[in-house]
């Protein structure tokens, strides 16, 4: 059903639907406050991460386990955060990094005052392959040496096993 909703008004249709009698912006306005509302938060977020952030920067880290998954609602992540946070560094953690991608990774962490690590959920099977090892390890330092924010991009599934993070959040989509 996606991919014939593609074919007939174009890729952005996920991203960017097509106006429908002046009602899109109404449309955009009621999903904006039931997207807000569907958001599932865990823990206890520490009004200091806030300090942290302007002190010392933000680091947001998109994991990717399947990079390459063909879906087309797939919205990029990257690009939303960036958008939402241009002061922020966003690199993506693919299912392999290099040794020197990953040093430069824990180096951007390091610098910043907050880490949100945002777990892309995708496929709806992600639930049985996870992060991969080296993109697990790369979260749990972060956890351990930055203050976190963990963020699933899908399901509230991928949550589970990070206890260390004290703030957990699920936008249960990541378009």
């Amino acid at each position: 059903m996606k991919t014939r909703l593609a074919d007939r008004h174009g890729s952005g249709v996920f991203t960017d639907p097509p106006r429908a009698d002046g009602a899109r912006d109404e449309a955009v306005r009621i999903s904006g406050q039931v997207a807000s509302v569907a958001i599932r938060e865990e823990g206890a977020f520490d009004p200091a991460l806030r300090t942290n952030a302007r002190d010392r920067g933000t680091t947001v880290l998109v994991f990717r386990p399947i990079p390459d998954y063909p879906d087309p609602t797939r919205a990029p992540a990257e690009s939303i955060f960036r958008d939402a946070m241009p002061e922020a560094t966003v690199p993506t953690v693919g299912p392999d990094p290099s040794a020197a991608e990953a040093g430069e990774i824990r180096e951007a962490v390091l610098r910043s005052g907050l880490c949100i690590a945002a777990l892309v959920v995708k496929p709806a099977a992600w639930h049985r392959f996870g992060l991969k090892p080296v993109q697990r390890i790369i979260l749990e330092e972060t956890a351990a040496g930055t203050p976190t924010v963990l963020c699933s991009l899908g399901s509230p599934d991928a949550l589970a096993g990070y206890d260390d993070v004290r703030f957990r959040m699920c936008t249960f989509s990541d378009v």
